[in-house]
């Protein structure tokens, strides 16, 4: 999954600046949260990315719940975003 996917898909860039994190460069990742819902989506860091489809979606602690798969992705939006309309 690439940047361009997740920006299409409405996750927002979080930027961590290098003071905040005492490194040296910072980094960034993408977060994705449910109006309304105690459930978000997150990426890896930028500093974790090798090639350009790197990314990986995870539930927000819960790394055994993650996929690289932007289909997956756009289904599992979909389906919290039906059941908090119920």
């Amino acid at each position: 999954m690439t940047e361009g996917d997740l920006k299409e898909m409405g996750f927002e860039k979080v930027e961590e600046s290098a003071e905040a994190t005492g490194d040296e460069r910072g980094f960034y990742y993408y977060d994705y949260a449910f109006e309304g819902e105690s459930i978000s989506l997150i990426t890896n860091c930028n500093t974790d990315i090798v090639d350009k489809e790197d990314w990986v979606v995870e539930i927000f602690d819960s790394v055994k719940l993650s996929t690289t798969n932007r289909e997956d992705v756009e289904s599992l939006i979909k389906s919290i975003k039906q059941f908090g309309n119920e």
